[in-house]
């Protein structure tokens, strides 16, 4: 049974064995990929996708289609299910923006027991 032995320039030594016509074509194929040239990769960084953050205004939203505010709910409230949530915002941010929510006509407001209480509309 024919045989071959290949070496190549950077080392890698090869044993062929089989028909005529395999070790033949096997080393037609070693020979045509030692003359190409070796592939070329961009050397670019990979542009990172840039994902939107939620608004603290997307997560209260959140909490409105999910039925939170389906019960008036105060400030300190609403402040107390985002931490549950694992968002922590200052109280006065919370309230500033369930302020902003209220004139865009996202949520309405009650007075419950002489405080605010912010409800679904």
């Amino acid at each position: 049974m024919p045989n071959a032995e290949i070496t190549t320039e950077d080392g890698l030594h090869i044993k062929i064995e089989g028909t005529t016509e395999e070790v033949a074509a096997l080393i037609d194929c070693v020979k045509s990929r030692i003359h190409q040239s070796p592939p070329t990769y961009n050397e670019e960084k990979p542009k990172k996708i840039k994902t939107a953050k939620k608004t603290l205004s997307d997560i209260v939203l959140d909490l409105k289609y999910e039925g939170f505010f389906d019960t008036p709910k105060t400030a300190s409230k609403v402040k107390d299910a985002l931490e549950q949530k694992g968002h922590f915002f200052r109280f006065e941010t919370v309230s500033t923006t369930l302020i902003r929510l209220l004139k865009q006509n996202n949520l309405g407001r009650v007075k419950e027991t002489g405080k605010w209480a912010y409800v679904k509309r």
